[in-house]
């Protein structure tokens, strides 16, 4: 017969490890998300959205500060192309650096065919996010593998929408990513330096909604609001993966099919422009 120390030691409960911890979110997001595509009648863009409250032209430029705004995705993309080194980040930033041109050639004319070129770029960014959240989750490498698979679901929910004029898969990889990102922060140490971009970019996305209310009693609109909010946002991802991220959720070695397309060398453009050595 054992020792009672023995006997504590073999039956003490282990602590739950974190994929126990995240299995639950994980499983009623997945049915969240199919409850929403089986039941949810297709989400159409409502046109009134290109009807921005500052139409206000300057320097013969329409629409002048929804546009110039956008520069603050440029400064915060071309800072996180100089620092950071892995696969990741590089998508992540380019990305935000190319929100910059995409979301600006929309707001000198907004309609469907150029939001496209705004939303593009930045499922990049939600993608890339989403990417580091998941391998700080579950404590792996964030494999080059997954990021490719989770940046083709970002960029298709465009194709779906701009094909089929259905907006549900759009919806469900920038809200989705959101509550993602939620359950990472209360759940996971690592990740909960993040919390101040679920701020930001939760703000951003709530005075877009008052878009012609703000712009009523203040001088520049919600959206050009959001514009800036959302750029803080990108902000507070290259802070935390400088100060608590560090490159371990990185991507490793891009895999043999991709560095066959130059996929790495792809992503490495905006370094190259920089004249980053």
């Amino acid at each position: 017969m054992g020792s009672p120390i023995l006997l504590e030691t073999r039956f003490r409960k282990r602590p739950a490890s974190r994929l126990t911890l995240l299995r639950p979110w994980g499983f009623g997001l997945l049915l969240i998300s199919a409850v929403f595509l089986a039941f949810s009648p297709p989400i159409a863009q409502d046109q009134r959205y290109h009807l921005f409250a500052d139409g206000r032209e300057l320097f013969g430029v329409p629409n002048f500060l929804d546009v110039v705004s956008n520069a603050i995705f440029a400064v915060v993309g071309i800072m996180g192309l100089r620092r950071r080194r892995d696969l990741v980040a590089h998508v992540l930033f380019s990305g935000a650096l190319l929100t910059c041109f995409g979301s600006s050639y929309y707001h000198v004319a907004p309609n469907d065919a150029r939001l496209v070129w705004d939303r593009l770029p930045m499922t990049l960014v939600f993608m890339s996010v989403m990417a580091w959240v998941i391998a700080a989750a579950t404590g792996t490498r964030c494999s080059s593998r997954m990021l490719v698979s989770l940046l083709i679901a970002g960029i298709a929910s465009v194709w779906w929408w701009h094909a089929t004029g259905d907006l549900r898969p759009y919806f469900m990889v920038q809200y989705g990513g959101m509550l993602v990102l939620f359950a990472s922060i209360l759940l996971v140490k690592s990740t909960r330096g993040l919390w101040p971009v679920l701020l930001f970019y939760s703000l951003a996305k709530l005075v877009e909604t008052y878009d012609r209310a703000i712009y009523a009693f203040a001088p520049i609109s919600g959206h050009t609001c959001k514009h800036l909010l959302a750029g803080v946002a990108v902000y507070f991802i290259l802070r935390w993966h400088s100060r608590d991220c560090g490159t371990a959720p990185g991507c490793g070695e891009v895999p043999r099919e991709l560095e066959s397309i130059g996929f790495q060398n792809f992503v490495r453009v905006p370094e190259r422009l920089l004249g980053r050595s």
